[in-house]
């Protein structure tokens, strides 16, 4: 009689993210419930036993993942791979691969049950991955007034609330409609109100 073999791992998806020179992919998908077997009595085939200690349970899901090839396909490569215990048929999982290489990512996953049969791969998921530029440097303030600035319903509001020295560093990282944040403790106040966070126009030096 032949070992059962497992249905590909079901609708594997992706989110999310990029650092500067690395992305964190989140993989999420859903355990498969059924096995490679179907017959034109049980078309679906059988069920995947919830027993952990049945032969034909699910033992863990691996994970693959390359620049994608001209069909989306997913070259494997020592190194770019991430296996992951899976126990629970139909139960969702997710796991996080680093990739640090700009390009068009695919992933794909893989179920292997404790008899050791590995099912087919599943569909491929995609993941732009970009190169985000560090922020300017030198950056300082061009004009001395410096802004609290106030949501207001689809837009921002920029009150004046203060002046600053011409010439003080801005933080380059934090910024709003092209004003960044600088240093509060440097402010003079002109009015009472006095946020932790204030911007101003800010130029390369």
């Amino acid at each position: 009689m032949c070992m059962k073999t497992i249905r590909a791992i079901s609708f594997l998806l992706f989110l999310l993210a990029t650092p500067v020179y690395a992305a964190d992919v989140t993989l999420n998908w859903t355990n498969a419930t059924r096995n490679d077997d179907a017959t034109p009595e049980n078309p679906e085939g059988t069920l995947i036993p919830t027993d952990p200690t049945d032969p034909n349970a699910l033992a863990t899901t691996t994970l693959y993942w390359s620049i994608c090839g001209p069909n989306n396909e997913v070259t494997r490569t020592e190194g770019l791979e991430l296996t992951v215990p899976t126990t629970v048929p139909g139960q969702a999982e997710s796991a996080q691969v680093i990739v640090t290489t700009p390009g068009r990512w695919c992933f794909v996953g893989v179920h292997t049950n404790l008899a050791g049969q590995t099912s087919r791969d599943s569909a491929v998921a995609i993941k732009e991955v970009f190169v985000v530029p560090q922020p300017p440097d030198n950056l300082a303030v061009a004009a001395t007034t410096v802004y609290y600035v106030i949501q207001r319903e689809n837009r921002f509001v920029l009150l004046p609330v203060g002046t600053i020295p011409e010439g003080t560093s801005c933080i380059g990282t934090e910024y709003v409609n092209g004003y960044y944040a600088v240093d509060r403790d440097l402010v003079t106040w002109s009015s009472g109100t006095q946020p932790l966070v204030v911007v101003a126009r800010c130029s390369p030096t």
